[in-house]
């Protein structure tokens, strides 16, 4: 229901706040605005426009009118949202705002992800805002991001009526005719936030800086022949403006394409892809696109990980051998390197070759000498002398959670979802506990002791291990995964798989991620038949054992026929120990 109010009321009752070119702006409210329009606008087209906004669904992210106001009984204005604590995106490109802000450029991808998705939802519902540029659109930081808000709903192409206002500077010069007019569309609308985006990532107008060649020539017309920073065209960028290589190349090879050769698009698919892979460099203390082989800001060189290179070996050759180290008829099925189960269904301990009868509905796990086991339940773990079969200790455990036997000890999460630790002693059975978790949790330890967590929440893991804490964004729900730790490089390798199918492959140092890609496609079935090495990937396949050189992007095939993608592997005095179902073989010297 319209709301009348009188003109002497404005700026006593109702508090003036600012001032733009077709309108003035009052306080109506805690919550709410009154925008009053000039005399001299077409009120009549206002009217019917808002008329339509009040008539239509509500747009997330538009502050579009909550009612008309008629002052002295003729429409002026309407009322709209106060969005508090706000300011222009304009104040995103300036370099002193970001930095007071400590505002990264992480988060200034995540505004025009949040933005671009927002103005894709506008089309779909039939609009088009017309006039995009860093002034219209506000920012807000909610939960910890920024938040962009389009304004000035009232000039939007809205039902039969065409947007009514366009900023030159970021409008598509193929839509203003000789007399200044501006046929507006979604396209049009698909340029100008290019020329924002851009803007707002780099801190230049994509067709400032100066033309060597006609320093004359401003930027409405270096728009009209094409002629940005990102062309082979000499424009000299002022040295204040950061160097832009963080961004990934195709965005960067959209935007040349929407600025010099006319292509219309969104740009929320390449927008999601740079912020969902983005690393912290510890020199230039920002983020890049992670799919570089190396900080492209640091390294001039670097490359983006592209499919790898495939290097051919030969087969066999008299220096490389592969021969049997355990084989016998009696094998039914070898579980890792420290133990199989024989005919019999006893699970016999490689080393001491100490036996323990196997039971449906437990894992049995050997310590390093064999001399207790660890059966293994759902829901408890029972400690026993090996062969005195004296039972030692009843342990609950968090119902079918992860756990990791290692050496002479068991890691677990116990009852109160605390990891813990179980370990046999010369004094005894030692029991403690590490650290607390609320969630699901990913382990692995490696057998000199080092442990490696990842606690999973929703969309986001705490990796924690024993030197070093870190959190990691992540999508979907993890199926597989292998944690790795080379004793080489002391780098960590963390591969999962998502219920998609995609595998992420993520390289760890010093507490800092040094590779995080989905470029790598791993046959190995279970992902933890990998190993990693000489900070080198080896994953088993069909008939070979897949070497990936991460870091120089380079695939080497060793040609092994019995190889299968089930076989386990460990990379040990310079060759390959692999276990098949029933046997154990040694590939190298």
């Amino acid at each position: 229901m319209a709301i009348n109010i009188k003109e002497s009321q404005l700026g006593k009752k109702y508090q003036f706040v600012t001032e733009g070119g077709e309108a003035k702006i009052y306080n109506y409210s805690d919550k709410y605005l009154l925008k009053v329009f000039n005399e001299n606008r077409d009120l009549h087209l206002k009217e019917k426009k808002v008329d339509l906004w009040l008539s239509d669904n509500f747009i997330s992210g538009v502050v579009s009118p909550v009612d008309k106001v008629y002052i002295d009984n003729n429409f002026r204005s309407y009322i709209l949202e106060n969005i508090k604590d706000s300011e222009a995106i304009s104040m995103f490109s300036k370099k002193k705002h970001v930095q007071l802000l400590k505002i990264s450029n992480k988060d200034l991808v995540g505004l025009i992800l949040d933005a671009s998705i927002k103005l894709e939802n506008i089309h779909k519902s039939g609009k088009v805002v017309g006039d995009i540029s860093d002034n219209n659109i506000l920012v807000k930081l909610v939960n910890n991001l920024y938040t962009s808000y389009y304004i000035d709903a009232d000039s939007f192409g809205i039902g039969n009526f065409p947007p009514d206002a366009y900023t030159e500077m970021y409008t598509d010069p193929n839509a203003i005719d000789r007399s200044g007019n501006a046929k507006l569309s979604k396209e049009t609308d698909m340029y100008a936030f290019a020329i924002l985006a851009f803007k707002i990532l780099t801190r230049i107008h994509p067709f400032n800086g100066t033309y060597e060649k006609d320093k004359n020539m401003n930027t409405i017309d270096r728009m009209k022949n094409k002629i940005s920073v990102l062309g082979n065209h000499g424009v000299k960028i002022p040295k204040i403006v950061p160097c832009w290589n963080w961004i990934s190349p195709d965005l960067l090879n959209n935007f040349y394409e929407i600025f010099e050769k006319d292509k219309r698009c969104y740009i929320t698919t390449l927008l999601k892809d740079l912020y969902n892979n983005m690393l912290y460099c510890d020199i230039h203390k920002n983020f890049y696109y992670s799919k570089y082989n190396k900080c492209p800001l640091c390294d001039k060189s670097a490359k983006v990980n592209a499919m790898p290179t495939i290097v051919k070996t030969n087969t066999l050759d008299s220096k490389i051998k592969l021969y049997t180290i355990l084989s016998n008829d009696n094998i039914e099925y070898i579980f890792d390197f420290t133990k199989y189960v024989d005919k019999d269904m006893n699970v016999i301990h490689l080393n001491s070759k100490n036996i323990w009868k196997y039971k449906k509905g437990c894992n049995v796990e050997f310590t390093s000498d064999g001399s207790h086991v660890f059966e293994v339940y759902n829901d408890k773990i029972i400690v026993y002398e090996t062969k005195s079969k004296n039972q030692l200790s009843i342990i609950k455990r968090a119902y079918k959670s992860n756990y990791v036997a290692k050496n002479n000890a068991i890691y677990y999460i116990d009852e109160g979802m605390y990891l813990s630790k179980l370990e046999l002693t010369k004094y005894g059975i030692a029991k403690s506990r590490m650290f607390s978790i609320y969630a699901n949790m990913l382990i692995e330890v490696d057998k000199t002791g080092k442990f490696f967590t990842a606690v999973l929440y929703p969309k986001n893991m705490i990796i924690v291990t024993d030197n070093f804490n870190l959190n990691l964004g992540y999508d979907g729900k993890i199926t597989e995964y292998a944690i790795k730790y080379d004793k080489v490089s002391k780098n960590w390798l963390f591969i999962y798989e998502t219920s998609k199918g995609e595998h992420r492959t993520i390289i760890i140092s010093n507490g800092k991620v040094i590779f995080d890609s989905k470029i790598y496609k791993y046959s190995a079935y279970p992902l933890s038949n990998i190993c990693f090495a000489n900070n080198t990937i080896f994953s088993p396949s069909h008939k070979k054992i897949v070497g990936i050189n991460w870091n120089a992007n380079i695939v080497k095939n060793f040609d092994i026929d019995i190889v299968t993608e089930d076989s386990i592997l460990e990379f040990e005095n310079g060759g390959f120990n692999i276990v098949t179902d029933n046997k154990i073989y040694r590939y190298g010297a």
